[in-house]
């Protein structure tokens, strides 16, 4: 899975542009006081590329960011990675993102 977007990045705009998420990680929480079955820390790295080409040539990805978000480990049985696309589609800068 990953997301076509258009991103812009050094005066260029790719209109296809294509988000990667590379991984994905989250932390139980196991020092900290509270409930373990609530919402965990999650957080998951994204990689830009001008196009789904571009990654599939082994191009080098034109930006790489760290999102944070709440991973439901007590509700919801879906993959981390399934829940960092849904979160990121939350996200202004990928309101307009298609599945690809």
């Amino acid at each position: 899975m990953a997301l076509e977007i258009s991103i812009s990045k050094y005066g260029l705009t790719a209109s296809n542009g294509y988000a990667l998420v590379e991984n994905a990680a989250y932390d139980k929480g196991l020092m900290r006081p509270g409930n373990i079955e609530d919402a965990t820390t999650a957080y998951c790295n994204v990689l830009f590329y001008t196009s789904a080409e571009a990654r599939n040539d082994g191009e080098q990805p034109i930006d790489r960011k760290t999102y944070n978000f709440n991973l439901d480990v007590k509700d919801n049985a879906d993959h981390i990675l399934a829940q960092a696309y849904t979160y990121l589609k939350t996200l202004d800068e990928f309101k307009d993102a298609k599945d690809v």
